[in-house]
């Protein structure tokens, strides 16, 4: 699914598909392309629950010198449900209704309002 995102040019939407997978690389390349579209730091906030891949976004977007998206991608990273100190099952709660809410997301941009 990430990959046919990928070619329809969603590649923002395709970097929140490979969260799921565990190499993210192609999370990582996906997400922190400047030649993404419009800032995907703010269109993909809501959806990012894994903490190493915020952190990558973080030291990537520092490196880049784009501090604004690094403090967003920060304050993401600070979320009280993502902290790390929760427990196992809170943290994959969080993580099923951040993936339904995404994916209910795309489904109404694909296939109209629903």
């Amino acid at each position: 699914m990430a990959r046919c995102c990928e070619l329809l040019g969603m590649r923002s939407c395709a970097g929140i598909l490979a969260q799921s997978v565990p190499d993210q690389a192609s999370a990582v390349r996906l997400l922190s392309d400047p030649s993404g579209g419009p800032d995907l730091s703010d269109c993909t906030l809501p959806y990012l629950w894994d903490l190493s891949l915020l952190e990558i976004l973080t030291v990537s977007s520092a490196r880049r010198g784009a501090l604004a998206k690094r403090d967003k991608f920060v304050r993401a990273a600070r979320a009280m449900e993502l902290n790390s100190c929760n427990r196992p099952d809170w943290l994959h709660e969080v993580e099923s209704a951040k993936k339904a809410e995404f994916l209910r997301a795309l489904a109404g941009l694909l296939f109209g309002s629903i």
